[in-house]
C-alpha cells in the first residue's frame, strides 16, 4: 500500500541535528506501539528564526496541494523558546499563513531541546539547559556537550518521564497522534 503525502505529517525543526534528533523519537514512539508503524512522519530541518518571512514561506509551500508536490495534513514547527517561550510562539503564530493555519501545530520548548535530555537524566536547570547539560557530562563522563551530540541523547529519553515533566514534549507527543 502506498501513502499519498496527504496522508503525512512533518515536522520542522530549526536546527541540522534536530533533524535526526526527532526521526530517533519518532521511531522510539512507533517501536512502542504509540505511533502505528506505517505512519509517514518526514523530519526536515529548516533554517528560519520565529519571526522570520522565510518560515512562512517554507509553510505554505509545504501545505498547499498540488501534483507530485509534498503536502501534509500536520505540520509540527518545534522550535526554541530561550526563556520566552510565549513571545515566540506568538512570532511563530504571526508567520503561519492563514492557507494552512489550520494544519500546523506550534510546539515551543521553554529553553531549547537540550531541556529534554536534562529532564530525563535528572539534571536541574535554571538557564540554558545545554549549560548544566554540559557541566553534568564533564563530571559523569568527562566530555563536553557540543549540539552536534543532540541526537545520540535521543536514545536516552525517556518518555514517561518527559509526558510527566514536559509540557513541551506532551504538545509535541499530542500534535503526532491522529485526532
Amino acid at each position: 500500500m502506498t501513502m499519498s503525502s496527504i496522508d503525512r505529517i512533518l515536522i520542522l525543526t530549526e536546527d541540522t541535528y534536530g533533524k535526526v534528533f526527532f526521526e530517533k523519537i519518532v521511531r522510539k514512539l512507533k517501536e512502542r506501539g504509540v505511533l502505528f508503524r506505517g505512519r509517514g512522519i518526514d523530519v526536515k530541518s529548516v533554517s528560519a528564526k520565529p519571526c522570520d518571512a522565510k518560515l512562512s514561506r517554507v509553510l505554505e509551500q509545504l501545505s498547499v496541494p498540488a501534483p507530485y508536490k509534498h503536502n501534509y495534513f500536520r505540520i509540527v514547527v518545534v522550535m526554541d523558546g530561550d526563556g520566552r517561550p510565549r513571545e515566540v510562539c506568538e512570532k511563530i503564530r504571526f508567520h503561519v499563513p492563514y492557507s494552512c493555519s489550520g494544519i500546523v501545530k506550534i510546539v515551543v520548548v521553554d529553553y531549547e531541546l537540550e531541556e529534554w535530555i536534562c529532564l530525563c537524566l535528572g539534571i536541574r536547570y535554571s538557564g540554558k539547559p545545554s549549560v548544566e547539560l554540559s557541566r553534568y557530562l564533564e563530571a559523569k563522563r568527562g566530555i563536553r556537550y557540543r549540539k552536534r551530540y543532540l541526537p545520540r541523547f535521543a536514545d536516552e529519553l525517556d518518555i514517561d518521564v518527559l509526558l510527566k515533566k514536559s509540557e513541551s514534549f506532551r504538545k509535541f507527543y499530542n500534535s503526532l497522534l491522529v485526532n
